[in-house]
């Protein structure tokens, strides 16, 4: 059992961990020369400030953001030290907070020393992500948006403060355990006012209007790219198996006229119950294979492939807004598309109409990954 109280508490004194923030203001040359230095390679040491240590970056193409700087500094009277946070970043957002640079790092670390006894491998951040989502068992796609969440955080990123309060609180923190709330991080963007403002909302409109009819040409032949599932390969039938466990699944046939159309198109029956009862069971890639043989005896083979759709959501929906002041239009529904043909025959190239998911943005997964896709 982890203590989480022990974890908040080495978090907090390890000697890389931000325990301060400093928001470049005017009149902050010094701090300002400093930020500039810390990102030149090769580095000088001509003595601008003593008692400073550059912690981040470490080197030139270190993950954090170039606005920051992590610096240790001793105060010689009292021998403390301090380690500061100085960034010359600042955000329009209210209900965003700064990451403490390393954080996510640091945890990662002290979570790998104390489960060093039970745990095989050192804790990735794929592992930490798994945590934050607090569930038992979560999805690819939950475990994948967490973990850049996670890496935004790390690197010093603003971050939603709503969604940072649901990931802190699953891995046992406060959000100022892992971010800066400091009031000069904030800066209020510049209303805009009169006929110019007017002007761009109506061109703005025409635009995306104009943008929305180019997607639905474009949707209306979507192609798929699809791939020979190989009766000798187990990694593509695992692969298989994992897009089914959290897919729609489409199936196609091109059988033609054949007079053993019906055996087939049984054949195909049993392997598609069988691919059913596969993903209901974990590690069960051997009973896709060998309904594959069958299929495959059969004088028939399967192609597949995968494409996201979009399911609308009604505006009343309780799964519509979540994040205040965001409405969720739609979710993403992954699909898992398999061709079954006869053997020897020109492989599948579909085309699916999907012009209807045009509008139906921001879907629940977008909203929660904002932030990452569009960083201040």
């Amino acid at each position: 059992m982890v203590d989480v109280a022990t974890l908040q508490r080495r978090l907090r004194s390890h000697p890389e961990y931000p325990t301060f923030i400093w928001p470049l203001q005017e009149g902050d040359d010094i701090w300002r020369e400093l930020l500039q230095r810390a990102w030149e390679w090769p580095r000088t040491d001509d003595g601008l400030v003593a008692d400073l240590e550059l912690l981040r970056p470490r080197e030139p193409n270190d993950r954090i953001q170039r606005s920051s700087a992590v610096y240790r500094t001793i105060e010689t009277d009292e021998s403390r030290e301090y380690v500061v946070q100085v960034t010359s970043a600042t955000t329009t957002k209210s209900g965003s907070v700064l990451g403490r640079v390393g954080a996510i790092e640091i945890f990662q670390s002290i979570l790998s020393d104390t489960l060093a006894p039970q745990a095989l491998e050192p804790i990735t951040l794929t592992d930490v992500a798994c945590l934050a989502t607090g569930e038992d068992d979560p999805d690819l796609q939950n475990v994948w948006t967490h973990s850049k969440f996670l890496s935004r955080l790390d690197k010093g990123e603003f971050i939603t403060q709503v969604i940072l309060k649901e990931i802190a609180s699953n891995l046992g923190f406060e959000i100022s355990d892992l971010s800066f709330d400091h009031g000069q991080l904030y800066n209020a963007a510049p209303r805009k006012r009169g006929s110019t403002r007017r002007r761009r909302q109506v061109f703005a409109s025409e635009q995306r209007e104009r943008d929305s009819e180019a997607a639905r040409r474009r949707l209306r032949s979507h192609r798929v790219v699809m791939s020979r599932l190989d009766p000798l390969s187990p990694a593509a039938a695992s692969h298989v198996l994992r897009l089914a466990k959290h897919s729609r699944l489409r199936c196609e046939t091109k059988l033609g006229s054949e007079p053993t159309h019906a055996e087939k198109q049984a054949s195909i029956a049993r392997f598609v119950a069988n691919l059913q009862e596969a993903v209901e069971r974990p590690r069960q890639s051997s009973v896709l294979l060998r309904a594959l043989g069958e299929l495959n005896a059969a004088g028939l083979e399967a192609f597949y492939g995968n494409y996201e759709d979009r399911v609308p959501l009604p505006p009343d929906s309780p799964d519509a807004r979540v994040i205040p002041g965001l409405l969720a239009r739609s979710y993403s529904q992954p699909v898992l598309m398999m061709v079954f043909q006869t053997v020897g025959t020109e492989p599948p190239s579909p085309v699916v109409d999907l012009s209807h998911t045009v509008g139906l943005t921001p879907t629940i997964e977008q909203l929660m990954d904002a932030e990452l896709d569009h960083p201040t």
